[in-house]
């Protein structure tokens, strides 16, 4: 009652989120109301934003379980995005199996990022990535390559790679 006295006091709107609890003749409904000053007194409009809490929610819980499922993996997920030509996203079993953080990796020049890969094969990186940026949508393309890992080490991997992005023309982006 009385944040809606300030409205009229001071004339500047009024707008908030209000839970009407299940007992109202509304029943659990979240609603945005918004107060305002009419000449000497007040007016109120409401919106019923439930379906849009509704669907945040399940985005969230979505989003949550993508996250956890990528984070949990056993395989070191990557996205490389080829105008950027670096990678865009990292999972922590990639950083694992190669003790690189996605802010390490970013951090090199594309010749400091090609030695990583062992010489011998480095020209059939090249050509994958080629392949890649002409590969169909759903199609998978493999290859198997060393990899020098933070120790020193060269890690053999298995990437198995697809199309996860587009651009507005159809060339392939990541």
């Amino acid at each position: 009652y009385e944040k809606y006295l300030e409205v009229i006091e001071t004339g500047l709107p009024l707008c908030f989120e209000e839970l009407v609890p299940e007992s109202t003749v509304f029943g659990n409904r979240v609603l945005t109301l918004k107060a305002f000053k009419v000449d000497k007194g007040l007016g109120i409009t409401f919106s019923d934003i439930t379906e849009k809490r509704k669907v945040e929610e399940a985005l969230r819980t979505s989003e949550r379980l993508a996250n956890k499922i990528l984070q949990s993996s056993l395989n070191g997920l990557y996205i490389y995005d080829f105008d950027k030509g670096q990678n865009v996203f990292i999972n922590s079993q990639y950083t694992h199996i190669t003790g690189y953080t996605l802010e390490a990796l970013n951090s090199l020049t594309p010749e400091e990022f090609a030695g990583l890969f062992h010489p011998n094969d480095l020209p059939r990186i090249f050509q994958h990535m080629e392949e890649m940026r002409m590969i169909e949508d759903g199609k998978a393309n493999e290859i198997e390559y060393r990899f020098k890992n933070t120790n020193g080490e060269w890690v053999w991997c298995l990437s198995s790679d697809a199309v996860f992005q587009r651009t507005e023309s159809g060339k392939v982006k990541q």
